[in-house]
Order: C-alpha cells, then structure tokens, then sequence
C-alpha cells in the first residue's frame, strides 16, 4: 500500500481547524479543512463514497509537522462529510498550539500550504500533514517551490505522485532531515531499515533522490517497529476470536512477555500439537519481503515446539488487515540453515530476505479490529 499524496493552498476557511485562527478571524463556524471532492474522492479515494455510505464519518490517526521547524506531534482527528455537501472536511474538534509552543499555528495566512500524505486503501486511515507558512524564512525555499504548481482559483487542492515530491525536495534544496523527504519513498525505507538489501539498492538508484538521513532512517524503523507491532494486536484479536469459536483451545502471547523470543505466539488447537506462530506484518501488499532471523529459522527448525507458521499480515492499518497463515516451515528452515553452514568460518548471517511466494499459505482471511465490547 502506496502512500496517496496531495498538496491543499489554504484558504481563510480552512484555517479555523487551529483555535487561535478561528477566534482571530471573522470566517463562520467551518473548523475544517476541505478537501476537495474532485481530487481527493475521484483520484485518491474513489470507492470512499460506497465505503461509507450511511456514516460519512473516518476516523483519522493524524501526524503533524510544520509550520516551520515544529516538532511532530500525533492527533486523533475525523473526516467529515455532512449532509449534501459535495466535499469531505478534516474534522473532528480545533488543533490547539501546544502549550510549549504557544504560538505555533499563528503565522499560517491564507494562500500557505499543506502536504498530505495519506495511508488507507479504501478510505485514509492515517495521514501526515506538513504545513508551510510563506512568512517563515525556513519555509521560504519550500513555499516558492510548491508556488511555482501553479495552485490558483479554484484549482487549490492537486494530486502529487513520489516523482512530483522528489522533484519539489530538489527543488527546494531541503536538507536531508526535512519532513518532506519522509513523505517517500516510505516502503523502501521501512525495507532498508529493517535491512532488506535490495532496498537499499533502489532507494540508491532512485533518480534526484536526496540523501537519507539517519533521522529519516528512524523514523522508518520506528513506523516498521508500529506496524510490527499492530498486526500483533490484530493477531491476537484474531486468536481471542478463533477461541471462542472454540477452533482453538488456547494461546500464550510470547512476545509480550519476551520481546526477543523467536515466536509471537504458542498457540493450543482444540485437536493436534501446540504450534509456534510467528507474526510478519506491512502495511504493504503480500509480497512484500519477509525478515526472518537466524534465531527464528533455528526455532523453525527445532524438533520441539511444535509445527512454526508464519502468519503474514498485510495491508495493515488501525481498522485490520488481511492474514494468510503458511505451511509448517521445519523443512524450510532446515535448507536454508544447511546453506548458512557452509559459509567460511568467521562469517555469519544474522538474517535472510525471503520472497512469501516461495513458501506455501493458505487462503486469504481478513483480520478485523476489537469492537469496543471486546
């Protein structure tokens, strides 16, 4: 799942989302930003209408840089859609500058920008916003890049592709660190962080690409470690649910308790051995690349334990995913451990790469997230 990329001019209206602009000006009561229906329904998300049909209503984990130099802060916000309006707004209660940053949001005017970068395949589940204020000077080379897309009149929300971004850094000789630059390539940097060669490879040969910065590289990591991290949650929701159903009798979260165990999970069918589970997540398609360690292809491989599976989750966000759950991967494990052996002495991997295509799942499922009685 590719990021969805978008660049807004702001208007006096869409200001009133932050307080200290809505009581600063004399605009109504909107306290939302629009977004344009013809760009950010018909080319970003067409099939959001029928998605939503009956709620108009998304809930929205909003990341929030800018303007200027501001530190990221993290807010839990809604998109809207009322009525008859044709347009979806970003909604859900004022943005507040933060109590050390009194004056934060202050120095936005009409005809400044924002940046979205929003994550979700049906409808945005997630998005990063970047503002740029023209009156700030260390947004003054960023500002007169994104001026010169020519938004104007109506024309004041734009579809953007990677390419436009790169092309725009570039332009705006940003450094390495900028906020910008994490709006992509952001799978192969997830990859790269969490060691994938290949790439590694292609962020090199990315055409105009900026360098990147051990600062962007976190972040990368941290948003890998995240998702990781949710496709747990949503296995475990999935297990709870398998339990009660009573397909399987119990489950142990491993990883939980021992964050360096080689497993997640030790999971109890109603009938049959006891079977280690191990979770490998993206937010990406199924064929992304799977990390597996050393340790854990010489659990895979022990004869205790019971069967080891991989349960691959993908296309991740805070609403679910979806799961297939390969085959027992003992043999697996063995060939390719039998390959690490002969490698010369002194010499050790301390993991592989792997293409799920080359190992055997089941069909797809879908994992859901808890419903509030759960």
């Amino acid at each position: 799942m590719t990021s969805k990329l978008a660049l807004k001019r702001l208007s006096e209206s869409d200001l009133t989302l932050f307080e200290w602009q809505f009581r600063h000006r004399n605009v109504g009561g909107q306290k939302s930003i629009n977004l344009n229906a013809n760009v950010f329904v018909d080319q970003l998300f067409p099939a959001m209408s029928e998605a939503t049909r009956g709620t108009g209503r998304i809930p929205l984990d909003l990341w929030v840089y800018g303007p200027g130099n501001r530190r990221l802060i993290n807010l839990q916000r809604k998109i809207i859609k009322w009525g008859t309006y044709k347009n979806w707004r970003l909604n859900g209660e004022f943005i507040a500058n933060p109590i050390d940053e009194p004056d934060r949001f202050n120095a936005l005017v009409p005809g400044d920008y924002v940046l979205f970068s929003f994550e979700g395949e049906l409808v945005p589940t997630s998005a990063t916003a970047l503002f740029v204020s023209q009156s700030l000077p260390e947004d003054s080379a960023l500002y007169s890049a994104l001026t010169e897309l020519g938004l104007s009149g109506r024309d004041t929300m734009r579809s953007l592709d990677e390419d436009s971004i790169v092309k725009i850094i570039a332009r705006a000789q940003l450094a390495e660190d900028h906020p910008l630059v994490s709006f992509v390539p952001t799978n192969e940097l997830q990859e790269a962080a969490l060691g994938d060669a290949a790439a590694t490879e292609r962020l090199l040969r990315r055409a105009q690409a900026p360098n990147v910065s051990i600062e962007a590289l976190r972040r990368a990591r941290e948003q890998a470690d995240e998702i990781g991290r949710l496709g747990e949650e949503l296995v475990a929701i999935y297990l709870e649910r398998q339990k009660a159903l009573g397909i399987i009798g119990s489950f142990e979260w491993v990883s939980e308790i021992n964050a360096v165990a080689p497993m997640d999970f030790r999971v109890s069918p109603s009938t049959g051995p006891t079977e280690r589970v191990d979770a490998k997540t993206t937010n990406g398609a199924f064929d992304r690349p799977l990390h597996i360690s050393l340790s854990e292809l010489r659990e895979m491989a022990a004869e205790i334990g019971g069967p080891y599976r991989v349960y691959r989750v993908y296309t991740a966000d805070r609403k679910g995913a979806k799961l297939r759950i390969s085959a027992n991967l003992k043999k697996f494990s063995e060939e390719i451990l039998a390959c690490l052996v002969r490698l010369p002495n002194g010499i050790a991997v301390d993991s592989v790469s792997v293409d799920p295509n080359r190992i055997s799942f089941d069909d797809e499922v879908a994992l859901t997230a808890a419903d509030e009685d759960e």
